[in-house]
């Protein structure tokens, strides 16, 4: 039963990222339709759709499918509405607040269907969520002149659905109080881990606003904004799963360093992308950074709070609320910086601080992780 479990999180997350990634790039098609000038309202209502969902989920008394299965309707519905009255500011906010959401509540679900908390178990399945986050853009290149933009949310949505199907015929297996004795518990701190999520959500959003001023300038035609973010994603997708394959495959210790390169790589990534606003510079920084989060980071960041009851509990609101807020400090970050005019110097010296601390929470967690290893 292990084995099916396993495959069927793999499926389900497949469908997931397949159908996320589709949404994605269509939510920032929609993001240069509206405006930039309209992205601080998009973002702050991303944020408090997550706070929203967070908060409701703390008071409900329900099991994470019953959860998952609430979500996955709330998102479809609204997306079904906000595409037949082509209300593309609430598609979104919903795309971003439901997002993020939805994979930490999934990965959380998966912690509870498989006994094994080891590493090599959770790149299996974040493997075929790579398959997943290719075959998205893949098809959104592929039916965008056959579907356009409604018809490509319509399939997006039933992907969604067939993830819920798959995930919700897995059973539960056991807790992680069945797997560790008591006494060998790891003891982790959920301080960190929101320091490291609120930091790389942060400066990640840096990247995705000069990353949507720098398309914006270069075509204004949707559809080749959405080739462009299709083909960002695509490119993303095969080189992650290059990655995984390599560390699977060759058994790398995933968990040793990527934590604490993460922020570093980030910084100068936003300098380069300051400096040289191209899209040749913008698709090779984003393929380096989003790869490298993906392929070495997210897998450890899942680890940490798989192997910790407490920090379990609060995934989704460390996930979604935290992650959002580094979204909004970012953005208002980025209107008074473009408002004050200062040089790309200023802007270095003023998000350093950041750097440094999300370096630290990085380091604090790979102490924590090398103890389990």
């Amino acid at each position: 039963m292990e084995t099916k479990n396993i495959q069927k999180c793999s499926t389900s997350l497949f469908f997931l990222l397949a159908a996320l990634q589709i949404l994605r790039g269509l939510r920032d098609v929609f993001a240069l339709e509206i405006g930039l000038e309209r992205l601080e309202f998009l973002i702050s209502g991303s944020f408090v759709t997550v706070t929203i969902l967070s908060l409701i989920s703390t008071r409900l008394r329900i099991s994470d499918r019953q959860w998952l299965s609430a979500l996955s309707g709330f998102l479809i519905l609204g997306l079904l509405v906000s595409i037949q009255q082509s209300l593309y500011e609430f598609a979104y906010i919903l795309i971003g607040g439901f997002s993020l959401i939805l994979i930490s509540q999934l990965w959380k679900t998966i912690s509870g269907t498989t006994k094994s908390k080891s590493k090599r178990s959770y790149m299996s399945v974040a493997i075929w969520g790579s398959l997943g986050a290719i075959t998205g853009p893949f098809l959104l290149i592929m039916l965008l002149p056959i579907l356009g933009h409604k018809g490509l949310i319509v399939m997006a949505l039933l992907f969604l659905v067939l993830s819920l199907l798959v995930i919700l015929n897995t059973r539960p297996i056991t807790r992680f109080a069945d797997v560790f004795p008591k006494s060998e518990k790891p003891k982790t701190n959920g301080l960190w881990l929101s320091t490291f999520v609120f930091g790389y959500a942060l400066l990640s959003t840096f990247i995705y606003v000069k990353q949507l001023e720098i398309i914006d300038s270069y075509t204004a035609s949707p559809v080749v904004r959405t080739y462009l973010f299709a083909l960002r994603d695509l490119i993303i997708g095969f080189v992650l799963i290059i990655l995984q394959i390599y560390i699977s495959r060759y058994k790398v210790n995933f968990d040793t360093k990527p934590m604490t390169f993460m922020p570093i790589l980030t910084f100068f990534g936003i300098i380069v992308i300051s400096l040289i606003p191209t899209i040749s510079v913008l698709i090779v920084s984003i393929v380096l950074l989003k790869s490298y989060n993906y392929a070495l980071v997210r897998p450890s960041r899942e680890l940490y709070s798989a192997v910790s009851p407490s920090i379990l509990n609060y995934k989704n609101g460390i996930d979604s609320i935290i992650y959002r807020s580094g979204d909004l400090v970012a953005i208002w970050l980025i209107t008074t910086f473009n408002l004050t005019n200062k040089s790309i110097i200023w802007l270095a010296l003023g998000i350093l601080p950041i750097v440094l601390l999300w370096y630290l929470s990085g380091k604090k967690i790979e102490v924590h992780l090398n103890r389990i290893s």
